[in-house]
């Protein structure tokens, strides 16, 4: 199956970029050589520092269109979503000679099967092609985990820049297994990513026990 890696929030979702932190590591992998694509969310804020929405940013470029806004007609919680901004998202993530897929903002409306599920679905679901890193709300991880095939690694945001470049690294590993990348691999001392892994399935595997 198409290898996938996540990315996930700290204990303070509210606070934590995992949108910067996203794009951060997206700036680490084309420094590295490969064609990085795909889409993250942006929290729009009003005046008041409230979060007013969500924009779709594409990962390639600066473009941004608006996904979420309050509505009289919610279709969860108070928000309304622009569902032509849901089918751009799909475009930027399946473009053709990608080594790197992106796609950022997954949360509850994926956990429900809406949203962006039906992109993700397919991508995973695909026997070969670029790795795909998911950025995933902390408390999703059990849901998007359990009906996926297992992640090939996990890391949690805010991160150093030593730990994003070395998961840039494992991310490289695997697109030029997937024979999307003809870049030379260098020796990867990955030891620190088992102990984060360890850390990261056993918290999944408590909030399904608790579901």
């Amino acid at each position: 199956m198409r290898d996938w890696f996540l990315l996930y929030d700290g204990h303070d979702s509210k606070t934590t970029d995992k949108c910067g932190g996203t794009l951060a590591l997206a700036e680490a992998l084309g420094r590295l050589g490969l064609r990085v694509g795909g889409f993250v969310q942006r929290r729009v804020f009003d005046a008041h520092g409230e979060v007013a929405g969500w924009d779709v940013e594409a990962v390639a470029g600066s473009e941004r269109r608006a996904l979420a806004r309050e509505s009289s007609r919610p279709e969860r919680c108070k928000w309304g979503f622009e569902q032509q901004t849901f089918r751009w998202a799909s475009e930027l993530a399946t473009q053709a000679g990608l080594d790197v897929v992106f796609v950022g903002g997954v949360g509850h409306l994926e956990c429900a099967s809406r949203g962006h599920w039906p992109l993700i679905e397919n991508l995973l679901g695909q026997c070969t092609g670029a790795p795909v890193v998911l950025t995933v709300r902390r408390s999703c991880i059990a849901n998007i985990v359990l009906r996926s095939p297992d992640p090939k690694a996990a890391l949690e945001l805010p991160a150093t820049p030593e730990q994003l470049g070395r998961f840039a690294c494992l991310i490289r590993t695997a697109a030029s297994n997937a024979g999307r990348s003809t870049l030379a691999m260098d020796p990867i001392t990955s030891g620190a990513w088992f102990t984060q892994r360890s850390d990261t399935t056993s918290m999944w595997e408590a909030s399904s026990q608790r579901s």
